[in-house]
């Protein structure tokens, strides 16, 4: 297992690193795909991962705090526990009428 994975958040990337119980990630989203940045922005306020810009990333970002980002090890505990990904937040969020997933 690597020691740090930077990654684009697409939901079969994101399926994998939790298979895989993946500890340290950087999201960056590939700009233009919305559903990537929605994705990101929900496992960052939820404490898997953080995620950035492609465009503001730094070496600097890439190290984090470990009490802050879990990383995959709760991930199935916070997609069975009523916080999932909604799919309508999620149109809402992609037709540009919301800013992000909540809880």
């Amino acid at each position: 297992m690597s020691d740090l994975i930077i990654s684009r958040p697409g939901y079969t990337t994101i399926m994998e690193l939790a298979a895989l119980n993946a500890r340290r990630v950087v999201f960056v989203p590939t700009p233009g795909q919305l559903e990537q940045v929605y994705l990101a922005r929900y496992l960052e306020k939820n404490g898997v991962a953080p995620w950035r810009e492609q465009d503001c990333l730094r070496a600097e970002d890439l190290g984090f705090d470990e009490l802050i980002y879990r990383g995959f090890a709760d991930f199935h505990h916070l997609m069975t526990t009523g916080s999932k990904i909604s799919i309508a937040r999620y149109m809402e969020f992609v037709s540009g009428k919301k800013n992000g997933p909540r809880s």
